[in-house]
């Protein structure tokens, strides 16, 4: 192979790559040996490594749109934007980053549902089947910790360190939210127990639909609930006044009464038509309060939920042997040829 102008030709490349390819054939048993421990292997693998199961949960945001509506409703928009009350645009990116977020999945964690015939809060039945309670072993704190709380906001100091350590482990590869550009979540859990999978895939979404609108509509949800408390307080009063307007006809309805007797009326009639003019105008600020507070409402569909039975992933054995074959043919090709190709430089 050695030019004197230093210069390679096809011809050599020939000769070259056959050689390689006797050297295979004349070692083809390295190959067979290597691809045939590869696919032992990945036949173990397939074997032994845990399923885990896929819950996968698609929702569509959406906005709810009456700016197009006539008659009152349109009136009452106008309303409620004298009165600063609107719309906010949706934000998707906000949505997926309250579905990772530590607070949800405490929430999450904190409902109760029923797995092997036992009726607990969701954060316990994941401690002991998913194996932190074992990992917390010697851990003063979390050792013999277990989840007893109804709220988020009412948790201890073992209860906030354990939903820690679920959310760190879960945000690694057992959780993952992405968006698409038509306003489509998808939410996928996977974890090595079907049940644990469903229901908190279904909690996860209850609790941060929950939030997300509550949220949105906190401050027009405030101004309802105050004009309700108002107008309570005034249909309380006009019942009072029109009571005290009636007993005094009754006191008088036998007798003559003169024009002066009448003036003990005026005060009677004049509270309850102030009274019926107050109860007006909040029952309709109220109602434009209502309607700025659905305007505002994000909708949230739920397209696919899980049921069971769930997708399971894992390695099958007809894919772990074509693999086999593949990475230990290529293997065994390595193992053979640098050897050859070494020989060959250091004979150029």
């Amino acid at each position: 192979m050695n030019k004197p102008n230093s210069e390679i030709t096809f011809a050599d490349l020939l000769l070259l790559f056959r050689e390689a390819l006797n050297t295979l054939l004349e070692k083809r048993r390295i190959l067979i040996i290597s691809a045939f421990i590869f696919c032992l292997l990945l036949l173990l693998f397939s074997f032994f490594y845990p399923r885990k199961y896929l819950a996968e949960t698609t929702i569509m945001l959406e906005s709810t749109d009456m700016s197009s509506g006539a008659g009152a409703i349109s009136q009452y928009l106008q309303l409620a934007s004298g009165f600063g009350l609107g719309t906010t645009a949706l934000d998707e990116d906000k949505l997926v980053t309250i579905f990772s977020s530590k607070r949800m999945l405490g929430s999450a964690l904190l409902k109760e549902t029923l797995i092997g015939g036992r009726k607990e809060l969701l954060g316990n039945h994941i401690i002991e089947l998913m194996g932190y309670k074992d990992n917390w072993e010697g851990d003063p704190l979390l050792e013999k910790m277990k989840f007893h709380s109804n709220q988020v906001t009412g948790m201890d100091l073992a209860e906030n360190k354990a939903v820690f350590e679920i959310w760190d482990d879960f945000k690694e590869n057992k959780i993952e939210v992405s968006n698409s550009k038509e306003n489509i979540i998808t939410l996928t859990i996977k974890t090595k127990n079907e049940e644990i999978s469903k229901y908190l895939s279904d909690f996860l979404v209850e609790s941060v639909v929950d939030f997300y609108v509550a949220s949105m509509t906190e401050g027009e949800a405030d101004i309802v609930k105050i004009l309700e408390n108002r107008r309570d307080s005034v249909v309380k009063e006009l019942t009072k006044a029109e009571t005290n307007l009636a007993r005094w006809k009754d006191e008088t309805g036998n007798r003559l009464v003169k024009a002066q007797g009448y003036l003990e009326e005026f005060p009677f009639r004049r509270e309850v038509e102030i009274l019926n003019v107050m109860y007006g105008e909040i029952v309709k600020n109220l109602e434009t309060a209502k309607i700025s507070f659905l305007k505002k409402k994000p909708v949230i569909r739920v397209i696919d939920s899980p049921s069971f039975p769930l997708e399971e992933k894992y390695l099958k054995p007809v894919p772990a042997i074509l693999l086999g074959i593949i990475f230990g043919s290529f293997a065994g090709i390595l193992i053979v040829l640098i050897p050859f190709i070494l020989k060959k430089m250091q004979t150029a």
